[in-house]
């Protein structure tokens, strides 16, 4: 029992850590040139990027 346990707390780390890196890549999209502070890269709803 316990080896399952140990299996599940693995996979809810790793969707985790995929998921909080999924939003990292999400703000950086390739907004060029950067945004300024305090606007963030953001997603538009077409694929392309926007600063907001």
């Amino acid at each position: 029992m316990p080896k399952l346990l140990l299996i599940l707390s693995i996979a809810v780390a790793t969707l985790l850590v995929s998921t909080s890196v999924g939003a990292a890549a999400a703000e950086d999209l390739g907004c060029y040139p950067a945004c300024k502070n305090p606007q963030v890269c953001r997603p538009g709803n077409d694929g392309s990027a926007y600063c907001g």
